[in-house]
């Protein structure tokens, strides 16, 4: 009976339903790589505007400051298989920024080993902390390099961080790979598979823009296949 008695439903879903975890649960835990920190001068910003465009697959911010208008562009290339981040502004010399990165919240779960590649590129090695879950072995890890390629400025590493100072423009590469092979194999080689990725792509000297037509045409075949009008409100429209 639908009673509101709602601690003693978790009890008896929880011994009922849910796996014995002493035995096993409900597989290994997951959790994200991490997080790419990027840090900008603390300026006063006019007119910011954040957009995602489901057409597209393509987050953009925007904003001005003192005049310059900024833009930041990022998506994860279906054609390239890494993740794109153009950072441009329309004053000469006036793009600034730190890259570093830190691992998931719940570091409990997984601890990101960060190193600097001369002065250009970070290397992360993604780790589960605990060395077993649920009785099987932690065995799963992640490697990923991010890459820096400014246009203009000057630009330095240290400290696990890679600076930018006084650069028109810039491209953010990111590769990750992890040594899954299938279900029931898992040495594959993570570092050689991230770095193949990325140089694949930087082989091929590709501008940004047909990076980013590509991996348009490639989403909008998937994604256009299916349409989905919910009407309108004129009025709702207006506010």
């Amino acid at each position: 009976r639908f009673n509101g008695d709602y601690q003693r439903a978790q009890y008896l879903a929880m011994h009922n339903i849910t796996a014995d975890r002493s035995v096993t649960g409900h597989g290994m835990m997951y959790e994200s790589v991490g997080n790419l920190i990027l840090t900008f001068p603390n300026l006063k910003t006019e007119k910011f505007r954040r957009q995602l465009s489901l057409n597209d697959a393509v987050a953009t911010t925007t904003y001005q400051v003192s005049g310059v208008t900024y833009e930041r562009q990022v998506f994860t290339s279906l054609t390239d298989d890494v993740t794109m981040i153009r950072l441009k502004t329309s004053g000469t010399g006036r793009l600034s920024f730190n890259v570093s990165f830190i691992g998931p919240l719940k570091k409990q779960r997984v601890t990101a080993d960060v190193s600097l590649v001369g002065n250009d590129m970070l290397r992360v090695f993604s780790r589960p902390t605990a060395p077993n879950a649920e009785n099987v072995p932690n065995g799963l890890h992640c490697v990923s390099y991010v890459k820096v390629i400014p246009v203009g400025g000057k630009m330095e590493g240290s400290r696990e961080t890679v600076r930018v100072s006084g650069a028109t423009e810039a491209l953010i590469l990111v590769s990750s790979a992890t040594n899954f092979v299938r279900y029931d194999n898992i040495t594959g080689d993570a570092e050689a598979k991230a770095l193949a990725i990325l140089n694949r792509y930087l082989n091929k000297h590709e501008t940004f823009e047909l990076s980013l037509a590509a991996h348009v045409k490639r989403y909008q075949e998937q994604f256009n296949r299916v349409t989905l009008d919910l009407g309108h409100n004129t009025e709702q429209e207006k506010k």
